[in-house]
């Protein structure tokens, strides 16, 4: 019988399915030919490792594999007529070179997929370098691709190809069918729903082709090669799971992921039947259709291997935060100094330099950084999962293996990894946790290595000997999950447990324990429960007594925050065991974060199921002087929260279905996962970001939210979606085009619809209604009134004009442009025209790079020339109606980075510049601060001019060295993470706040492999005026921000102070003073990864703050802080202001509604009205007028402009003082509104009331 088939799909840029062969031991193989193969390769036995085994390929310690698979992408054969030799004909079959498989080498000399022979060459067939490629008489077709072959760039064969060929036509018993091929075709010739699926599927676009735009970008194919690389073609290594067979699924442009379009891959992916998906994506966006897709995958018997984080973090990237998954997470060899030493091991004991750890790692394994560890991962998942299905094939086992059978398997035959131990002389290095091992045949579980190394071999071996471990999983509370004892005195604990299928010895008996701290020994765990089984159990296993922790673990203000340990020190970790009777062990582990936090409202978090998107919004969209919580989820809903915690009336409200308004949507298809499942059918557009304003400049608030389908939603404050809306953006010429288009030049991608930006609210148009203004996918900034309609002069193309070339030394053929357009624009009217001017921060790129050295020097007074730049653009209100362009004069400005501008590993994350920000800091006008990924910080003057450099020099106390992992830094650069003003000082004039990398650290940390050593991200604040920092900055941050920003306001600060406020990938939000000092109650713990910035607001306008933030684990912290809230002015939400701005100074909270409003008819003629004066905003300051009107009907708002104005009316007093106003008002009136106006001309809410008779 031949070895069983597994199939495993990769997705990245693309995603990947995977099917291959039982591993075949290297005796019964000769040694591949290929230029990278190992030594140790062809070695059979631990003696016979020597020290040449020290390149990529040493893990494959089983030897070669069988290659009659080839390794070559998976070709659906029901999607495709039968291959046709050079005379056109074909022979009823698919393998029609007899090799034993069906690959595009069939296709070979198929004239309708390859070209004709030039004049006078005769027809040939090549085979090189795992490449074919063909001329044959007659031929048809031009090759899409071309690699280089023995160094001369070569066109060849591949399966796009037979997309582009046959991916439109219909199909039936492998000829064409009477369908034909038009232009545009779609067939479900094979009925799984998804139509012309030749190879594969483009989530990005919607397509059947799922090769990127970008031939340039290596990131995806070559983590294909790592897999299913071809042996004995004398070319460049060996894939770890080389005869697997690989389906690729493209999610998105790059690596970076959204929940719509990753979760449909997973769906697909299972769909057709993979055994394991390799996931190198990191998602920038969760949804709770991200773990329901892969809760289907688990439920159709496949494993996940899912990419985690490349920055030394211990954040929760995808591996690390979602059930049923095996993160990827990487080793390099054990290093003693700066290079391999003569008594330094090469058994793969250190930790990569990239990659991540905590309390969710599983196994480690070769890649030397998490996008090449999860390859791998996925490739030792796949090969158990092949054993799996050659055991039942010779009856060993009766059915293949499931997901936590292959995760039991390669856990207990695990090789640990305790560098203590095992390579003592090893400095710097990451530690382990020897004494976790509970006994001699029992892998030992570190946060930074988990259960240790794969070893393929025993575990294929335990798989044929049936030698099956009874299985464990913990299903409850969730990971991460916040939990305080005082509210919460016992923790239920789900999950399920059983024994082995097959030679179980009977019943098991289990354990369930828990311990503190994220690495326990093996004696700190305390029992739970425990029992015996003889089936399967599902349920609750036990309940956790928090009572028995001592409160001083979870009541202690925060130790040091810093990674590794301090992120961990309120982790409790629970351990579920099972053994069976033939000593074989099943296990699994969960952590938890137990902290009472007095402060922390209701004393937990609310959770919603989905990642809080964008930041939430404190504002008055009741008009009831009450400040409600307005925030948006990646599920597609809008939330308005009363101080209560309740739901004001008419939200939530939510986007609309994926479904209703794509059809090219998978969610459309009648693949099984969406035909057989509604709730993964019906999902939303997930929803990026809000904003609140008065549109329509009516005293009404509204609600304005990005979908990332490229529309924009809006609400008004009674949840009623405004007349006009949804719109929705362009759909680019091409996005659905196959064969998919290519990019211009390297690099580049090609326009989508979509959109990730918040929404801006600006009056473009100058009458003092909010147009809404949100950058698209396609490269464009779109612009609409309150009505929904498109400004005149928008979309605005964001590109760099020709002229600009020249001018700022940009090669056009290496000039890259990302239209993505990700980040929020600006709007400030720094020109002083009356109306604000949009600026724009282009994700586009000069394509090159300066060296280490220009580096060092751009950081430096010295300075440098850099070759790298980045662009940020200024925009007319008019956009393209303006005279002479959309551009401002001197715009696009050019801002350096000193370093790159853009990394294929990071998409936009490591690309572009930061969105702009505003502020008079001199007296002169507005100027505007940015900077380029891996530049300096620069403010510029209103001609796109530099007005000063900030100084990035790193000279504070933090930026010392700090043993074991930090060494110090001279220097820093931006690298990850937004900036924002605020007076921290408290004399009228703003500094600047942003996070900056150090550059000695970083370096350091990333730049050599297996040495203990983390990135130190700094939080900075700057005198613009004088570019130099404040005297207690920079402090050290806990990790890197990412999307996130500073927000500032008094929490503590004291003496009319501010804080800056800002959180990061880690577990805590900081609230740094001026002089660096933090108030006593932070920093605030969350035990998650924050998303983008927090708010500070005065919901129930009291005096008593609220600070808020919501969680890429879907949870809202509200928290009551210390402070004035007169001082809550200067920059307390994200952008600053609830319209997203980003300009310091700006008025956009209305006053208050007036409060306790009664009307009495005076004696003689006229009324007086009594009632509680509002503020300037809400209740700080004073108004600056009253807009009272009078009808002989009820006022609303809808009809409170045409009731009659009430002349001569006093000026307001100070907030909270009671008003007594004397109205000139006819007999005949009988009913009265007041609203109050702030100097801004920001409307409150109106009050009426009936006028009462005296």
């Amino acid at each position: 019988m031949a070895p069983a088939l597994a199939l495993l799909a990769l997705i990245t840029a693309l995603a990947l399915a995977l099917a291959g062969h039982s591993p075949v031991r290297a005796d019964s193989q000769s040694t591949p030919t290929d230029p990278d193969f190992a030594p140790c390769e062809s070695q059979t036995t631990t003696a016979d490792i020597t020290s040449q085994c020290n390149n990529n390929e040493q893990w494959n310690l089983y030897g070669a594999l069988s290659t009659s698979c080839g390794g070559q992408p998976r070709l659906n054969k029901r999607e495709l007529p039968y291959p046709q030799d050079s005379s056109g004909a074909d022979h009823g079959a698919y393998d029609l070179n007899g090799d034993g498989h069906f690959d595009v080498r069939d296709y070979a000399q198929d004239p309708r997929v390859n070209p004709s022979c030039a004049s006078g060459m005769a027809p040939f067939t090549n085979h090189q370098e795992g490449v074919t490629w063909s001329c044959v008489p007659g031929g048809q077709h031009q090759y899409l691709n071309a690699v280089h072959v023995a160094g001369q760039h070569t066109p060849y064969l591949s399966p796009e190809d037979l997309i582009a060929v046959f991916g439109h036509c219909q199909i039936a018993n492998g000829q064409i069918g009477t369908g034909g091929c038009p232009a545009g075709g779609r067939f479900d010739n094979d009925g799984n729903g998804y139509p012309n699926d030749v190879s594969g599927w483009n989530f990005d676009r919607n397509t059947n082709d799922p090769q990127t735009e970008d031939t340039a970008y290596g990131h995806a194919p070559g983590l294909i090669s790592d897999i299913a690389g071809e042996a004995n073609n004398g070319y460049a290594g060996v894939g770890e799971c080389r005869t697997c067979t690989v389906v690729p699924i493209k999610q998105g442009a790059e690596c970076l992921g959204r929940p719509d379009h990753w979760g449909a891959a997973i769906l697909y992916a299972a769909d057709l039947g993979v055994t394991t998906i390799s996931s190198v994506v990191v998602s920038y966006a969760y949804s709770s259709f991200n773990q329901k897709a892969i809760d289907y995958a688990y439920d159709h018997g496949v494993s996940l291997a899912l990419d985690s984080n490349d920055f030394d973090s211990m954040d929760h990237t995808d591996g690390m935060l979602f059930n049923h998954v095996i993160p990827g997470n990487s080793l390099s060899f054990d290093q003693h100094g700066t290079g391999l030493q003569a008594n330094a091991t090469t058994w793969f004991r250190a930790r990569s330099s990239t990659t991540s750890y905590g309390t969710h790692n599983v196994f480690s394994g070769y890649g030397t950084s998490t996008s090449g560890a999860t390859p791998f991962m996925a490739s030792m998942l796949g090969m158990v999962q092949s054993a799996g299905l050659n055991a039942r094939d010779q009856g060993v086992i009766p059915s293949a293996l499931r997901p936590d059978e292959v995760k039991q398997i390669m856990m207990d035959t695990a090789s640990p990894v305790v560098p203590q131990t095992q390579s003592p002389h090893t400095a710097r290095q990451w530690p382990g946790n020897p004494l976790s091992t509970t006994d001699a045949t029992h892998s030992n579980w570190s946060s930074q290595y988990g259960y240790g190394r794969p070893d393929i071999g025993a575990a294929t071996a335990a798989v044929m000997a049936g030698k099956l471990p009874p299985t464990a999983e913990i299903g409850s509370p969730n990971w991460f999950e916040y939990v305080d004892p005082k509210t919460t005195p016992s923790l239920a604990v789900y999950g399920k447990l059983a024994p082995s299928r097959v030679n179980s010895g009977g019943a098991v008996s289990w354990v369930l324990e828990y311990a503190l701290g994220a690495d326990p020994a093996d004696a700190s765990f305390h029992t739970i429960a425990s029992g015996t089984a003889k089936g399967p159990l599902n349920g609750k296993l036990g309940t956790l007594d928090l009572g028995q922790i001592p409160p001083t673990f979870y009541e202690h203000p925060p130790l040091t925050t810093l990674q590794p340990d301090g992120s961990e020190q309120y982790s409790v970790s629970l351990r579920l065991r099972v053994v069976d009777a033939n000593g074989l062990k099943g296990e699994d582990r969960r952590s938890v974060g137990l902290r009472h936090d007095p402060s922390l409202v209701d004393g937990a978090p609310k959770r919603y199921g989905a990642e809080i998107s964008g930041a939430p919004t404190y504002s008055d969209i009741e008009g009831h002087h009450q400040l409600d919580l307005v925030f948006s989820t990646y599920d597609g809903d809008v939330h308005a929260l009363r101080p209560s915690g309740k739901e004001a009336p008419g939200f939530p409200v939510h986007s609309d279905t994926i479904a209703s308004f794509d059809p090219m949507a998978p969610e459309n298809l009648s693949a099984p996962a969406y035909a057989n499942h509604p709730d993964l059918r019906n999902q939303r557009d997930p929803l990026s970001g809000i904003a609140v304003g008065d549109l329509g400049h009516s005293g009404t608030l509204d609600v304005v939210a990005t979908g990332m389908n490229g529309r924009v939603y809006a609400w008004d404050g009674r949840g009623r979606a405004l007349p006009g809306f949804p719109q929705t953006m362009d759909t680019p010429p091409g996005q659905y085009a196959v064969p998919t288009p290519r990019s211009p030049t390297p690099h580049s991608r090609d326009p989508l619809r979509g959109a990730w930006a918040s929404p801006v609210l600006a009056p473009l148009q100058g009458t003092g209604k909010l147009d809404i203004v949100i950058p698209g996918w396609d490269g464009m900034v779109y612009a609409w009134a309150p009505d929904g309609t498109r400004l005149p002069g928008w979309p605005v193309d964001i590109k760099l004009p020709q002229p600009d070339f020249d001018r700022d030394g940009v090669d056009p053929a290496r000039y890259m442009r990302d239209p993505k357009l990700m980040y929020p624009v600006g709007v400030a009217d720094v020109l002083g025209t009356g109306k604000p001017q949009v600026f724009v921060s282009s994700f586009e790129c000069s394509g090159k790079s300066a060296s280490t050295q220009d580096t060092a020097l751009g950081l430096t007074p010295v300075g440098s020339n850099p070759a790298s730049k980045a662009w940020l653009y200024g925009v007319w209100a008019d956009g393209n109606d303006h005279p002479g362009g959309a551009y401002l004069p001197h715009w696009p400005a050019a801002l350096p980075s000193l370093s790159f501008c853009y990394d294929q590993s990071i998409d936009f994350v490591g690309e572009s510049v930061a969105p702009p920000t505003f502020a008079n800091v001199d007296g002169s006008g507005l100027k505007i601060v940015s900077s380029a990924v891996t530049g300096n910080v620069e403010a510029l003057n209103a001609d796109g001019s530099v007005y000063k450099v900030l100084d990035q020099s790193c000279k504070s106390a933090s930026c010392s060295a700090y043993p074991p992992y930090r060494p110090g830094d001279t220097h820093t650069l931006t690298l990850t993470g937004q900036g924002g003003f605020g007076d921290l000082l408290g004399t009228g004039t703003p500094q600047y706040i942003q996070s900056s990398t150090g550059l000695e650290s970083i370096l350091l940390a990333l730049g050599q492999p297996g040495q203990a050593a983390l990135p130190q991200v700094y939080e900075k604040a700057w005198d613009v005026r004088s570019g130099a920092l404040l005297p207690s900055f920079p402090e050290r941050q806990d990790g890197f921000p990412f999307y996130d920003a500073p927000i500032t306001a008094d929490v503590g600060a004291g003496g009319g102070t501010r804080n800056a406020i800002e959180a990061n990938d880690d577990y805590f939000i900081h609230a740094w003073g001026p002089t660096g000092l933090e108030p006593p109650d932070f920093p605030k713990y969350t035990g998650q990864w924050t998303g983008f910035s927090g708010t500070v607001g005065e919901p129930r306008m009291n005096g008593q703050l609220q600070l808020v933030y919501g969680t890429r684990e879907g949870e809202l912290f509200q928290w009551r802080v210390s402070g004035d809230p007169a001082l809550n002015n200067s920059w307390g939400h994200y952008r600053h202001d609830e319209r997203n701005t980003g300009q310091y100074g700006l008025d956009a909270l209305r006053p208050a509604t007036v409060q306790a409003l009664s009307v009495t008819r005076a004696a003689g003629a006229g009324a007086v009205a009594s009632f509680i004066a509002p503020g300037d905003s809400a209740m700080v300051g004073r108004a600056a007028a009253y807009q009272v009107r009078y009808s002989d009907r009820p006022i609303t708002a809808e009809n409170f402009d045409s009731a009659r104005p009430v002349p001569g009316l006093a000026a307001p007093g100070p907030a909270n003082a009671r008003e007594h106003l004397r109205l000139a008002i006819p007999p005949t009136a009988s009913y009265l509104a007041v609203r109050a106006v702030d100097r801004a001309g920001n409307l409150g809410a109106i009050v009426a009331a009936p006028i009462q008779r005296p």
